[in-house]
């Protein structure tokens, strides 16, 4: 893996637990 593939893939994870933080507000 690659320092691109790690970044995408954090980034990926966080935004999908931002979103469903989000979503749990509502």
């Amino acid at each position: 893996m690659n320092i691109y593939e790690i970044f995408f893939i954090i980034s990926s994870h966080l935004l999908i637990r931002y979103l469903i933080y989000i979503i749990s507000i509502k």
